[in-house]
């Protein structure tokens, strides 16, 4: 589609002309690397520049990942407090026909897939919770709707890593797909959740900046 709107900054190669024309990384941004690359689309096409930003889907490239919960934890909550920033930083992209589809397609998804699915996730636990111990539904049926989710959370995670295994080969035997279909079903009960509630504790530190 041409609308990548983030690549990752451990991963990611620029054009050094490219990026001092744009004005550089912005020192003050928590997540730098996807506020570059809107900033690209927004600059660019405000140019009537012909540009790409496209994904390599085989990097080869050493990152430092956390090694603890707690370290897991402050990362996604940053990354949440980022893409809060980048969004709000390059709002002029939001639904503008003439930035195309990063405008009308990226940016919206962004926005209500990755910005706010966390906060909607968690309030929907919490009324199905309380909508159960008022009597209002019958636990059976929202048991019953909670395990078609999760079974189809799971089905699309397994396919995505079917896609890659496929594609790439870097899995072999049966033994890491079995431990790799097992995890996508697994992350659905409590990590899953966890993830939510770190994201949510994200946007508040951005609104309480």
């Amino acid at each position: 589609l041409n609308a990548l709107m983030i690549v990752s900054g451990a991963f990611s190669i620029f054009r050094r002309t490219a990026l001092i024309e744009v004005g550089g990384y912005c020192v003050d941004a928590v997540g730098e690397d996807m506020e570059i690359g809107l900033r690209m689309h927004r600059v660019f096409t405000d140019k009537k520049r012909a540009y790409r930003i496209v994904f390599v889907p085989d990097p080869i490239c050493w990152t430092r990942a956390p090694e603890t919960l707690r370290g897991l934890g402050a990362q996604r909550r940053r990354w949440q407090r980022g893409l809060a920033d980048s969004l709000v930083r390059n709002r002029q992209l939001c639904m503008k026909q003439r930035y195309g589809r990063v405008g009308l397609v990226g940016y919206p998804f962004f926005s209500a897939g990755e910005l706010l699915s966390p906060v909607v996730e968690l309030v929907g636990y919490a009324v199905i919770v309380a909508a159960i111990l008022l009597g209002a539904v019958s636990w059976q049926f929202s048991l019953g709707m909670l395990a078609i989710a999760l079974m189809l959370s799971a089905i699309t995670t397994m396919t995505a890593l079917l896609l890659e295994a496929r594609s790439f080969r870097r899995y072999s035997g049966q033994r890491s797909a079995l431990i790799l279909a097992m995890c996508a079903v697994l992350e659905a009960f409590g990590y899953r959740q966890l993830h939510v509630f770190w994201r949510v504790r994200g946007l508040v530190d951005y609104l309480r900046r």
